[in-house]
């Protein structure tokens, strides 16, 4: 039974911390990440998401974290946020990256028959992506050489 004598908690409205504005967020982030702060830019991106989650470029933010695994030879856990990408962001417009750096990040743990299959993704469902379809294609030969 609930007790009347005992007040209710305080209701408190969710949402972003007062004066935090999404690009503030995404740019103090992304700042952290161009400065190499990879474990500060990780924790960035992270609260974007957690804040903005409906936002245009919550999926840049998921690649930015791929990313700054991937800078900092983390492979396994850029290969877990590049599939996040994919599959939180399917109508996303950073797919065809996502794919190519999980290509990379295979790469780098020494998986190239994965790897494969990403950038054979990318060069199939994305040919109009020319810049990632490209590297893909550079990386897929430079697999298939070896």
């Amino acid at each position: 039974p609930i007790d009347p004598s005992i007040p209710a908690a305080p209701v408190t409205p969710t949402g972003p911390p007062a004066g935090v504005s999404p690009a503030s967020a995404c740019r103090s982030a992304y700042n952290d990440y161009s400065g190499g702060q990879y474990d500060l830019a990780i924790q960035g991106f992270e609260f974007y998401i957690k804040t903005f989650p409906t936002s245009p470029q919550a999926d840049d933010a998921q690649l930015n974290i791929c990313n700054s695994y991937y800078a900092m030879g983390r492979y396994q856990d850029a290969t877990t946020a590049c599939q996040k990408v994919i599959s939180d962001y399917p109508k996303g417009d950073v797919l065809s990256t996502a794919y190519y750096k999980l290509g990379l990040s295979y790469e780098g743990m020494k998986r190239p028959e994965l790897a494969r299959r990403a950038y054979e993704t990318v060069i199939k469902a994305f040919p109009t992506e020319v810049g990632d379809a490209t590297l893909a294609k550079q990386r897929l030969d430079a697999l298939n050489k070896k």
